[in-house]
This record gives C-alpha cells, structure tokens and sequence, in this order.
C-alpha cells in the first residue's frame, strides 16, 4: 500500500503554514526586517525592472539557492508557480518539465542564451544536474506565451538560467556531498577579472548508485545507478569602452542506467554527450541608446543504449543544433524603446536504431529542419506607472511554411497601494520535433505544427515595505492540433517493441489559477510558497490531459536561528494525474516533506544536512517510475 496523501490533506498542511505570512507583520515589525529585493527580469529579452513586465514572472536569486541548500535546479523548480516537474527514472536522470500543463515541448529553457534541450528527443527534457549551483546567478521563469521573442518552442514560457559573472579579481568555491543510494558529488570554480578581461570555470562531478527506476512495489529490484562529469568555461574581454566578446564553453559525459514503465530492465543504460559553444560580441552606439548582440551557438547530443537486453542495444542518437541571431535594442525617447532581432536556427537529427526494427536500412534516419524569424516590440509608459509594450514576429520553416505569432503586455502599478495589475496576450507556432516526424516506429510525418494562444490577468501586492509579495494570476491556454503521443495507436510492422504513435488532437485548453507567497519577514526569516490549480483538458472530449495535476503547490521556509547557522523546510505536494496508458495507470496525489541545517564554521566555510522525503512517502510522479524514499546528506561548501 501506498504510504501517499491526496490534494485535499495536501491543502490542509500547506493552508496552516501560509496562515502565519498573515498575521506575522505585528510581531515582526519590531525587528527591523529587511525589505524584498527590486528583481530584475528579461521578460522583454532586456533588463527591466519587475515592476514594469507585464508578463507573469517569478525570480529565483542565486543566494537563496545557496541558502536552501539546493543540489539540482529542477528541486527548486517545484517553487514556482505553473511549474510542473516529471522526473522518470533514478537520482540523476533527465526531467521533464512543463508550464501550466501545455507539456514540455511548449517550455523553452536558456543556459547563458543557449537553448540546452537534445533537438534528438522526442519532447525535450533537461539534465539541470550537470549545471553547479553555485554557478548561478538568477532563474527566470516567464509563464504565458513567448514564441514573439523566442521563438516557436516558448508558446508556454521561458525558464532563463543566468549564471554568475565575474565582479572580484578573482574568487571560488569549491563543495563536496555524500548521502544515501551511494551517492557523492563534487564541484569546484574560479572567476575573475584581468583588467578587459574575463574569466570562469568549472567543473561538476556526480554519482550514485541509485535505486529501482521501476517501482519496488510492482516489482523493481536492480538499482539503476548515473555518472555525470561537466566542464564549464566562459571568457570575455572589453575589446574598447563600447565593445565586449565572449565566449561560452562546456561539456558532460555521462552514463545513466534505466527502466522502463513497465519493466525492471536489468543492466540497461545509455551514455550520453553533450556539447555547448556560444560566441556573443555586443556594440553600444549613441551614448548607450542603442545596443547591439551578435551571437553564434552550437549544441551536440550524443546517445548510445548499451546493455544485456535486447531492447534498445546498439541505438544511437545524435542531435545538433546550430543558431545565429542578432538582438538589437534602442531607447527612442525617455518612455519609449524598441527591441528588435532575426535568428536562423538549424537542426539535425542522425539516428539509428537496429534493436527495435527487423530491417537495419529501415533503421537509419538523417533528417534536418530549417527555421529563420525576425521579431520586433515596442515599449512605451503613456502615463506614470503604466507600462505597455506591443511586439510580432514571423518565423519560416522548410516545412511547415510561415506562421505569424503576436503579443501584447500591461503593467500599471498603484503608488497609494503598492499594487501592481498585470496582464498579457500571446500566440504561439510550435513545430513538431524531427524524432515525432521521422522515427520508423513513433513517427508521423502527418503531423502538423501547433497553434496556440493565451492570456493572463493577475495582481502583485506589496506590504510592510515590500518585505512581502502575494500574487495571484488566472490564465487561459488554448492550443490547436497539439502534438500527443497516444497509446492506442497501431505500430508499424518491423516494430515488435513499440506501441503507440504521435497524432495531433484537435484542441486542447488549459486554464486555471495561479498562487504565490514571498516574504522576507526579518534578517532571519524567508519564506516562499505556491499553490497552482490547472485544468488542462482535451477542449473536445472534455477529458483531462496525461500527465498533468489539477493541483499542485509548495511552500519553504528558512530559518537563520543564529548568526553562523541557519534551519529550512520545504513541503511539497501534488494531485493525482493519469498516465494515459490504460485504465487505472494513474500516480496517485502525495505530500513530501525536506528539512535541512548548515553552519558556517568559519568564514567562507559552511557544513550542512539534508534529509529528503522526511516521512518516507511513497509515491510516483509519472506512473511506473519510481521516486525516492527517505534519504540523507551531508556535504560542504568553501568560498574564497
């Protein structure tokens, strides 16, 4: 038996704990808190204040990452509203994510301006656990369509991960973790300034023995373990007072061991390459009103399934991705500022999979896609406090021809309350992937390009001096011929190991409510909390999507009790959603809960502990994948 809770006792544990952020203010007030952060965001592909975005956005610092002790970006993920996490294998393995329950191939995710999804997979997943935390400087999630600026693949948002750069001559860190499964890890990292010069680096080492991908309780015993090594290096140099180049490196390796849904697959695994060069050189023009960035990027994925069942041994998948663009932005007049840009983008999908079709001719696939767009938005503040902004943009892809995708924002902020109201309209064009296309088993190469749009409305609220936040958003998604993978389809003969295929469903909506929490109440006390309600369904049959919560939420809160240590918790929790599988294939709701303490026992030196699934939940995220029970870790960190 499950030891897993439903949304409903989900609800009454995290209703208790948002009740204290409202009735706190006049037992702190004494205290002399420190107020919330002004953050800045890149809703419009340019710093802005938050205050005028008009898109719903959440900031996630990297102090605070350091601070909850977060070893994977995609754990703290789960604090965001709309959000939506799907982890489908052991500690290590690649997650899914998706935005207000649009799936994953509607969610663009940036590392420095490269786009770090595999174009070899069928929908993209990320493996965040080759990025150091310490590394990173901020998260930016933009929930709502973004495809005007970034594109086809952010019709449900854009998950922006910056990372640190140098401000010290030199500085670094260096941290080390063991804990339950066999797990330990390592990172180290220096940066600096040379006069014009820029430097960083850094290296990411991981491994864990792990536990069953298939669950214990159908039957998983083998434990399917992940190595993960990456390498990361940036340099720049300030060529004269208006011109800057940079460059952009890294590389991971790694080895992971999986299951499938359905199966306890004994010493079956892949190994994976990954690959990443970026090349920037901005111009600034006309005292600054004018700026300019020329980029280049490259990504390679390399994928070999390897192992003692024949199930997928000898695949090989190789994806590459290549993309130049240009950004430019000018300040017209005070209040006024156009952002502009073009961006040609090249995929290449060479894949060969032997293992799973009778013929090895049949099994080869070297298929490539083309896409060239150029965008432009105006922003504009008619008024004092009221931000507006208007932008369009048009891609051309080799198949799919033109598509013309809009957006339009409003931000006014009311100086007497400290409310800002918000609000956003956006289309969006999403292609299928080359895999959705083209593989000889899951393919269909019928398929046709998603259209969607959405809008949202919502409220921040400021009190006690900004040292508190509350914001609610409704949204309303409407996708036409989104791309699913249905179960019931037939396999093509020469495909004894597959079922099912890709189809496009006529309309989907997704629609629904979104919480959020953010309080620093004084020097001592954070907290953060979200509650998500999404109802996300096949607009024609009315039948709820695969793999999508109607409820979700969490909520962390941190604790320095004295000057060199500090306490957290974070609870999770999380509603039923189907697998779409067959009948009775659904993962069941659950709560989770975490706790860790650190102490800092000289300066720059902190040792810590953490103990994950404090009550030892036992529970799925996606149906037929396993999650972990209680765990335990112990690690340091040392910044010089």
């Amino acid at each position: 038996m499950r030891r897993s809770s439903g949304p409903s006792r989900a609800l009454f544990v995290l209703f208790p704990a948002l009740l204290p952020a409202t009735f706190l203010p006049a037992s702190v007030a004494a205290q002399e808190p420190v107020p919330l952060e002004s953050i800045i965001v890149s809703a419009s592909r340019v710093e802005l204040p938050a205050d005028s975005v008009g898109s719903s956005v959440t900031e996630i610092g990297g102090e605070e990452l350091q601070r909850r002790g977060v070893q994977r970006l995609e754990d703290v993920l789960d604090l965001v509203p709309g959000v939506t996490v799907r982890r489908t294998g052991s500690i290590g393995t690649p997650a899914g994510i998706s935005l207000r329950g649009l799936g994953v191939r509607n969610t663009l995710v940036l590392l420095d301006g490269v786009e770090i999804g595999d174009p070899s997979r069928a929908q993209v997943t990320y493996e965040f656990g080759t990025i150091p935390v310490a590394d990173i400087d901020r998260i930016e999630v933009l929930r709502g369509p973004q495809s005007t600026l970034y594109g086809a693949d952010a019709a449900g948002g854009v998950i922006n991960i910056v990372t640190r750069r140098p401000t010290r001559p030199f500085e670094g860190y260096v941290g080390s973790e063991v804990g339950t499964w066999g797990t330990v890890q390592g990172s180290a990292g220096i940066r600096g300034t040379i006069g014009r010069f820029t430097y960083g680096a850094s290296a990411f080492g991981f491994r864990t023995d792990g536990f069953s991908s298939f669950p214990k309780a159908r039957g998983g015993r083998e434990r399917d373990g992940h190595e993960t090594w990456s390498g990361r290096a940036q340099f720049g140099v300030d060529l004269t007072d208006t011109l800057r180049t940079e460059l952009w490196l890294s590389q991971s390796e790694a080895r992971v061991d999986y299951d499938q849904s359905n199966a306890d697959l004994f010493q079956q695994y892949f190994t994976k390459r990954e690959r990443f060069l970026r090349s920037q050189t901005t111009f600034e023009a006309f005292d600054g009103r004018w700026k300019s960035q020329f980029g280049i990027a490259h990504s390679s994925h390399q994928r070999d399934y390897k192992g003692s069942q024949n199930v997928s041994l000898g695949d090989h998948y190789d994806g590459t991705r290549t993309k130049i663009d240009y950004l430019g932005n000018v300040r017209i007049a005070p209040g006024h500022a156009i952002t502009f840009g073009a961006e040609g983008e090249w995929d290449r999908l060479d894949q060969d999979t032997p293992a799973v079709l009778g013929s090895p001719d049949f099994a080869r696939i070297d298929a490539r896609a083309r896409t060239l767009g150029a965008f432009a938005e105006y922003r504009f503040s008619p008024v004092e406090n009221l931000n507006l902004s208007a932008g369009i943009r048009r891609d051309e892809h080799d198949r799919f021809g033109g598509a013309t995708t809009w957006r339009i924002t409003g931000a006014y902020r009311v100086a007497a309350t400290d409310t800002k109201l918000r609000a956003s309209y956006g289309t969006g064009f999403v292609t299928p992937s080359l895999y959705e296309l083209y593989d000889p088993c899951n393919g269909n190469r019928t398929l046709g390009a998603e259209r969607s749009r959405g809008w949202d409305v919502g409220v921040d609220q400021y009190l006690l001096g900004r040292r508190v936040m509350v914001g609610a958003t409704w949204f309303d998604s409407r996708i036409e011929d989104q791309i699913r993978f249905d179960f019931s389809r037939a396999a093509p003969a020469g495909c004894p190991y597959a079922f099912g295929g890709y189809l496009n469903v006529e309309k989907v909506r997704s629609r629904g409510l979104e919480g959020e929490l953010r309080a620093r109440l004084d020097e001592r006390i954070d907290l953060r909390a979200q509650y998500t309600y999404m109802n996300a369904e096949n607009a024609i049959t009315g039948t709820r999507l695969k793999d999508v919560p109607q409820h979700q939420g969490a909520i962390a809160l941190d604790w320095r009790f004295l000057d060199r240590a500090s306490a957290g918790a974070t609870v999770r929790m999380r509603g039923e959603s189907d697998s779409g599988f067959s009948s009775g294939t659904k993962a069941g709701g659950f709560v989770t809960a975490d706790i860790r303490l650190d102490y800092e026992v000289a300066d720059g030196v902190t040792i810590y502990g953490r103990i994950v699934n404090l009550f030892d939940a036992d529970f799925e995220e996606v149906h037929g994948f396993a999650t972990p029970g209680r765990s335990g870790y112990v690690g340091t960190r040392v910044r010089f």
